[in-house]
């Protein structure tokens, strides 16, 4: 089954969420979990950007982003060259919470698939599905953060559920066995690095875990659903984005 018009729908509702907003200060839009954006994704990688062109294409203005993978996640490979058109609304305007992606940066992207009868292609849910690295000095590790500060990540999942999943899979790959002690203390383990990464950075390795697990369930935004948040209104994030025109 075609995720095409799933996509379009809650895109264009993104987008239109967040055009309404842009005379505000801050720009809002439906929000979406991580579980939702890995489901809705075509590919998602680590990658370097080489090079932002404003291009007028037969669809429309657009950026073109072409960026080297650094790291593959689902869909891709190391080394590979992936490039994409992301709508404009003109030659010297963004749209509101579309991802801005700077050259020889480095982010981690929830690729989409391409619009139904267009070109154009982008994130996921726009800026909830780019993170942009950011190096901890002290560290040198890498986290990642994106547009909306992660607020979206865990929004609306069963986090529990999506630990034990997380602990079961390892240990079959690993071929080990674990107590019931041993098992619930990974599963809370877990879950804490998920509740610290949905309020700020997550490490590279984390995401690819989190989101590999994800891609292996059918349904598993359904899955991981808090049975009080499947009924719920959508929420509205909101980033700090102030301006949409190009200087």
């Amino acid at each position: 089954m075609s995720l095409q018009p799933k996509f379009l729908k809650m895109a264009m509702a993104a987008i239109a969420v967040a055009v309404i907003a842009s005379v505000a200060v801050a720009t809002s839009m439906v929000r979406v979990n991580l579980a939702q954006i890995v489901e809705n994704s075509e590919k998602s990688f680590l990658a370097t950007v080489q090079s932002v062109e404003v291009v007028n294409t037969a669809d429309g203005w657009a950026e073109k982003v072409s960026v080297v993978v650094d790291e593959p996640i689902y869909g891709t490979s190391a080394g590979e060259t992936v490039v994409w058109f992301q709508a404009r609304s003109g030659e010297a305007f963004r749209f509101p919470g579309m991802p801005d992606f700077h050259v020889d940066e480095q982010y981690a992207v929830f690729l989409s698939r391409k619009g139904l009868g267009t070109n154009f292609q982008a994130p996921f849910a726009l800026g909830q599905a780019a993170f942009r690295a950011h190096r901890v000095k002290k560290t040198g590790e890498v986290i990642l953060v994106n547009e909306f500060r992660n607020e979206n990540l865990f929004a609306g999942l069963d986090t529990k559920a999506l630990a034990e999943e997380i602990v079961s899979q390892d240990a079959q790959q690993r071929g080990v066995s674990m107590s019931k002690e041993e098992r619930v203390e990974k599963v809370q383990q877990e879950q804490s690095k998920m509740m610290s990464a949905g309020g700020g950075g997550v490490s590279v390795g984390q995401l690819r875990e989190l989101a590999t697990t994800i891609k292996s369930i059918d349904n598993a935004a359904t899955r991981f659903a808090l049975p009080t948040d499947q009924a719920a209104k959508p929420m509205i994030m909101t980033t700090d984005e102030e301006a949409h025109h190009d200087h």
